[in-house]
């Protein structure tokens, strides 16, 4: 008979890799000295990648308050998918900027997201914390599961990050209401957030690769347009993991609707669409076929099931990052969302419904702006809102070309489009 062994206690298990950090030198982060403000949840191709927590000084639902605040504050990332490229993470955080961001601010920040898409470049894992943190001097610290990877010096990037999240465009339509709960977060998400720790064997070995006596050094002074700054890393001799990403799913626009029910496509620090509202009565509205459910189940069975890595044949956008070349790519994607929103029609039905949301479609074009391929990523529940996205995306083609300044063959790149009502 097989003899069963008592299991190995929880507590003593912690101790031994608190106890194995703090013999490397690495500090722990705490979120004690701020109050959680709200929990979002993101999800890509139906499927959720990570839980993120904001932290505040006081709790507040004001946008404007809370990224012109000084206190210091707290982003964090817990991972809910079996792994998170660093690929698919730096490309997240790249695009949400330029959207969401001026040209000024790209350009005065592109050192500093240069030295922080090589802090986190590692893939992340179910569990891992990844915690941004802006202290009273106003300089970033990152960390991953407690360990502290590096800090960034440049004043405001901070803000510039955290503009991903509570700007005009965020990463999804809900994303940003979820995190200006004042503090009321939803008991489930709350309940989901507390519960997922990182593995503690994984955080000693991810400690163990760092050297706790590693130089900060300050990033390449790369001539960036007009200005330049300078981002100090803390370098870890730590090999990056290969990286990933996911497959696909689609879906009316009609004329416009009266003038009183003027609708508003957010948008970042771009210009606004200019949506045309007409009058007349509203046509009666057949019963929309649902999109093809077992064709979209199936690739996200295959994302779930395929390594990350194994999907992800696009480039690794942060090994020859350069601030120059971040900066083109930002400047670019900003141009091509511009372009896009000039073809965006709010649905008359949807009008008359009151019906809002966002979707999130990923394109690939060729060189000359010509559509190569392209997926809904995170559609809005309304079906008419996610064929409206399509038929802008066809109007809209081509986009412009790819300037001489990037010399990939494709450029692969996410636009967001919000339906959003005038209060």
């Amino acid at each position: 008979m097989t003899k069963l062994l008592p299991p190995r206690s929880p507590c003593r298990l912690k101790v031994y890799a608190l106890s194995s950090l703090l013999c490397l030198g690495i500090s722990i982060n705490s979120s004690a000295d701020q109050l959680l403000n709200g929990i979002a949840s993101y999800n890509k191709l139906g499927k959720e990648r990570f839980l993120a927590g904001l932290y505040l000084g006081s709790t507040g639902n004001d946008p404007a308050a809370i990224l012109n605040s000084t206190e210091p504050q707290k982003m964090e990332m817990r991972v809910t998918a079996k792994r998170l490229s660093s690929r698919s993470l730096a490309k997240l955080w790249i695009e949400s900027m330029a959207i969401n961001n001026p040209p000024s601010v790209l350009t005065e920040q592109a050192n500093a997201m240069v030295a922080f898409s090589k802090l986190v470049k590692r893939t992340l894992r179910t569990g891992d914390h990844l915690i941004i943190h802006r202290k009273s001097s106003g300089i970033t610290e990152i960390s991953l599961n407690g360990i502290k990877l590096g800090e960034i010096e440049q004043q405001g990037f901070f803000k510039t990050l955290l503009n991903s999240w509570l700007g005009s465009v965020p990463f999804s339509s809900s994303f940003k209401s979820q995190l200006l709960v004042g503090g009321n977060v939803n008991e489930d998400l709350n309940a989901r957030f507390v519960s997922l720790n990182p593995d503690p064997e994984r955080t000693v070995q991810l400690a163990q690769s760092i050297q706790p006596s590693r130089a900060e050094t300050p990033a390449p002074a790369t001539a960036v347009s007009t200005q330049q700054t300078s981002a100090t890393i803390a370098q870890n001799n730590s090999t990056p993991e290969p990286e990933t990403p996911e497959p696909r799913a689609a879906e009316d626009t009609a004329p416009s609707l009266t003038p009183a029910a003027e609708a508003v496509i957010a948008q970042p620090q771009i210009e606004k669409p200019n949506i045309q509202l007409g009058t007349g009565a509203p046509e009666e509205e057949q019963p929309e076929p649902e999109p093809a459910l077992a064709a979209q189940e199936q690739a996200i069975i295959s994302a779930d099931d395929l390594d990350e890595e194994e999907l992800d044949g696009e480039e690794d956008i942060a090994a020859e990052l350069t601030a120059e070349a971040l900066l083109n790519r930002q400047l670019y994607h900003s141009k091509l969302v511009k372009w896009a929103y000039q073809h965006v029609n709010y649905p008359k039905r949807a009008i008359v419904r009151e019906q809002q949301g966002s979707v999130q479609v990923e394109l690939v074009i060729d060189r000359n702006g010509e559509v190569r391929d392209f997926q809904v990523i995170e559609p809005s529940k309304y079906a008419t809102l996610n064929r409206a996205s399509q038929k802008a995306i066809e109007a809209a083609s081509p986009f412009p070309p790819m300037p001489e300044t990037m010399n990939q063959e494709e450029f692969r790149f996410t636009l967001p489009i919000v339906y959003r009502l005038p209060d």
